[in-house]
C-alpha cells in the first residue's frame, strides 16, 4: 500500500523539488517535524485537492438532502470548492509555523520551573552534557525535554562537540528566551566562567517573566471564555429557538435542528477545548521512579539478543502484567488512589449490569440509558479524582513549610538526614505523616535519597512535589550543603502557588458565568418546550395571523427531543470547559458536567415530557 507521502511526492514532486523552501524547512525544524520541505509541500497539495473534491461532492449532496437543489445554490459551491482547497493548502503550509510558536510558548513556560533544577545540578558539579542528559529523561521538563534530546542526539550520535551542539540548538530552537539563554551559556562554558552564578541570575529573571506573562495568559483565557459563552452557548440557543419556532413558516426542515444540536455544539466545544489547550500550561503527570538500578548499567554496551531475547521480553512483559493485576486485586484501594482511572474497571461493568436490569424491568429509552450509563460510570471516577486532587493540593500547600524545615536544619550545619528528622517533628498538617514515614525509613537504615524517593512514590501525581524532591536528591549527591538550592526551591514553589491562585481567582468568575449561562439555556428550553409548544399542541396558541397559523407545522415531540439532547450536550461540554480553564485539566470539570447533565435530563423527563 502506497503511503500518503509517497503518493503526494509521485504526483507533485517535480513541482516542489526545485523550489526555494528555506523558510518552511526552518519552521519544520523548529516545530520538531522530521520531514523535508518539498515532501511537506507535496502532501499539502494533495490535501488541498482532496478538500476541493470533498466540498464539490458533499455540497450538492447536502443541497439534495435539504431539497435546495437550485442553480442559485450550486454556483457558490462550485466557486467555493477550489477556494477552500487552496485555503486548506495554505493552512497546511502554515501549520509548522503555528506548531513552532506553540512549542516556543511551552518552552518559555517550562524554563522557570526547570532552571532551578539546572542550577542544582551545576552546583553538584555536573557539566553541560550531564545536565542535558538528565533533562532529556525528566518528564517534568515539559517541552524542554525534547530540546534536550536534540542536543544529546547531536553529541552522542552525530559526534558534535558539546559547545557546537549548544550553538546549533540555539540556532534551531523556536523559543527566543531559550535561544538567548544558550547563546550566553556557550561562551561562559567555553571560557570557564561561573556557570552556577549564571543559572542563578537567569532563574530570577525567568521568575519575573513568568509573573509578567501571567497577566497576558489570563487575558487570553478570558477572551476565549467570552467567545465560548457567545459562540457555543448563546448562539446555538438562539438558532435552535429561531429554527424550531419559525422554521416551518420559512420552509426549513428539522435537519437544521440536528446540525445545531448534534454537530455545532459538540464540534464547536471540542474545537474550543483544543484551542484552550494550546495556550494552557502543559499538564505534566509525573510518575515516581520505581528503580534506579538501570543507572548502574548505563555505560555498558548492549548487543542484539535475537529471537531468544525477544521471547524472554514477551515472557517478562506478561509476568509483569500478571503481577500488576494481582497487586490490583490485593490492594485495589491503594491502586485506585494512585491511579483513579482504575476505578473504571469496577464502575463500567456495574453500570452495564444496572442498565441491563433497568432494561428488563422498566424498558428501553436511549436517552435515559446514555445519560444514566455515563453518570454511573463516570461519577466514581470523578469522586476519586477530586479526593485525590484535594489531597495533593493540601500537600502542595504545605510543601513550602516542609522545605523551610529542611532548610533550617541544613543552614544550622546538619546533614540532610538529620534535617529530615528535624522536619518530622514539625506540625505540617496532612504532610506530617509522610514526613515521619521518611524519618522512619532513615532510622531503619535507608539513605536520605532513598527515603525521599519513597516519599515521592507515595505522593506521586504532584509535579511540584516530584520536582522539588528530585532536585533535593540531585543536589545532595555531591554536596550536603544544599541551603542555596533550598532557597531557590522555596522561591520557586511560592511563585508557582501564587500564580496558580491568581489564575484560579481570575477564571473563577468566568466559570460562574458559564454555569449561569447554562441556567439561562435551561430556562429558555423550559419556557419554549414546557409552555409555548405544549400549549400549541392543545390548540390554545393556534390563532391565525394573516391567514398563517402561528407556530403551525411544528413537530412538537421531535423539537422537544432535540432540545433535550442539546441541553444535555451543553451541560456536558460546559462542565468540561469550566474545569479546563480553571485548572488546566478538564477532568476537574467532570463533576460539573455530570451534575448539569442530570439536571438537563431531569427537567425534560419530569417537567416537560409528561405534558407531551
Amino acid at each position: 500500500m502506497v503511503s500518503t507521502g509517497k503518493l503526494a511526492y509521485r504526483l507533485f514532486g517535480r513541482r516542489t523539488r526545485g523550489r526555494r523552501l528555506g523558510m518552511l524547512q526552518r519552521d519544520l525544524r523548529r516545530a520538531g517535524m522530521a520531514i523535508s520541505a518539498d515532501l511537506y509541500v507535496s502532501i499539502g497539495m494533495l490535501y488541498g485537492i482532496l478538500v476541493a473534491i470533498a466540498i464539490g461532492v458533499a455540497g450538492p449532496l447536502f443541497l439534495f438532502i435539504m431539497h435546495l437543489m437550485r442553480l442559485l445554490f450550486l454556483v457558490p459551491i462550485i466557486v467555493l470548492a477550489p477556494i477552500a482547497g487552496f485555503g486548506a493548502y495554505r493552512l497546511y503550509l502554515y501549520y509548522p509555523t503555528l506548531n513552532a510558536k506553540n512549542r516556543a510558548y511551552k518552552i518559555d513556560l517550562a524554563l522557570p520551573r526547570v532552571i532551578g533544577f539546572i542550577h542544582a545540578m551545576s552546583r553538584s558539579g555536573a557539566n553541560i552534557v550531564e545536565i542535558f542528559r538528565e533533562l532529556s529523561t525528566r518528564p517534568d521538563a515539559g517541552e524542554l525535554k525534547n530540546e534536550a534530546r536534540v542536543y544529546m542526539r547531536d553529541v552522542e550520535y552525530l559526534g558534535h562537540d558539546p559547545l557546537t551542539a549548544l550553538r546549533d540548538l540555539a540556532r534551531t530552537t523556536p523559543s527566543r528566551r531559550l535561544k538567548e539563554f544558550l547563546e550566553v551559556l556557550a561562551p561562559i562554558a567555553e571560557t570557564g566562567g561561573d556557570i552556577p552564578s549564571y543559572f542563578s541570575s537567569k532563574w530570577s529573571e525567568y521568575q519575573e517573566n513568568a509573573k509578567a506573562d501571567q497577566g497576558k495568559f489570563i487575558s487570553v483565557l478570558e477572551l476565549y471564555s467570552e467567545l465560548y459563552i457567545t459562540m457555543i452557548m448563546l448562539m446555538p440557543l438562539l438558532m435552535l429557538l429561531v429554527f424550531a419556532l419559525l422554521g416551518p413558516l420559512a420552509g426549513y426542515s428539522e435537519t437544521w435542528l440536528y446540525l445545531i444540536s448534534y454537530v455545532m455544539i459538540p464540534i464547536g466545544s471540542v474545537g474550543f477545548m483544543v484551542l484552550v489547550s494550546m495556550v494552557l500550561p502543559e499538564k505534566i503527570v509525573v510518575k515516581a521512579q520505581r528503580s534506579a538500578a538501570v543507572d548502574f548499567y548505563r555505560a555498558i554496551p548492549t548487543v542484539d539478543g535475537g529471537k531468544q531475547e525477544q521471547r524472554l521480553r514477551r515472557i517478562l512483559s506478561r509476568s509483569l502484567l500478571r503481577q500488576r493485576f494481582k497487586d490490583f486485586l490485593k490492594k485495589p484501594v491503594q491502586v485506585i488512589r494512585r491511579e483513579p482511572v482504575y476505578i473504571l474497571f469496577f464502575s463500567v461493568p456495574l453500570t452495564a449490569l444496572a442498565l441491563f436490569l433497568v432494561y428488563l424491568f422498566l424498558g428501553f429509552n436511549i436517552t435515559a440509558f446514555v445519560v444514566l450509563g455515563f453518570v454511573m460510570a463516570a461519577a466514581p471516577y470523578a469522586a476519586v479524582y477530586e479526593v485525590t486532587q484535594m489531597k495533593i493540593g493540601k500537600y502542595e500547600d504545605l510543601l513550602l513549610d516542609f522545605l523551610r524545615a529542611i532548610a533550617s536544619g541544613i543552614k544550622s550545619g546538619l546533614t540532610l538526614q538529620a534535617s529530615l528528622k528535624v522536619a518530622s517533628a514539625a506540625d505540617l498538617g496532612p504532610l506530617t505523616t509522610e514526613v515521619r514515614r521518611m524519618n522512619a525509613d532513615i532510622e531503619w537504615g535507608s539513605s536520605a535519597g532513598e527515603a525521599l524517593e519513597r516519599f515521592e512514590r507515595r505522593v506521586s501525581g504532584s509535579e511540584l512535589i516530584s520536582r522539588a524532591v528530585r532536585t533535593i536528591k540531585k543536589a545532595s549527591e555531591a554536596d550536603e550543603d544544599i541551603g542555596d538550592v533550598l532557597d531557590i526551591l522555596m522561591r520557586d514553589v511560592s511563585t508557582k502557588r501564587e500564580l496558580e491562585r491568581e489564575r484560579k481567582g481570575a477564571m473563577g468568575t468566568y466559570n460562574i458565568i458559564i454555569l449561569l449561562m447554562f441556567g439561562i439555556f435551561m430556562f429558555s428550553m423550559y419556557m419554549i418546550t414546557g409552555n409555548i409548544l405544549t400549549l400549541s399542541l392543545k390548540g390554545t396558541v393556534g390563532s391565525a395571523v394573516g391567514g398563517v397559523q402561528l407556530f403551525g407545522g411544528i413537530d412538537v415531540p421531535l423539537v422537544t427531543n432535540v432540545f433535550m439532547h442539546a441541553s444535555i450536550l451543553e451541560g456536558l461540554f460546559a462542565g468540561l470547559v469550566a474545569g479546563q480553564t480553571s485548572s488546566a485539566d478538564m477532568r476537574s470539570g467532570l463533576k460539573y458536567a455530570l451534575i448539569m447533565m442530570v439536571i438537563a435530563y431531569a427537567m425534560f423527563a419530569i417537567l416537560i415530557l409528561p405534558k407531551i
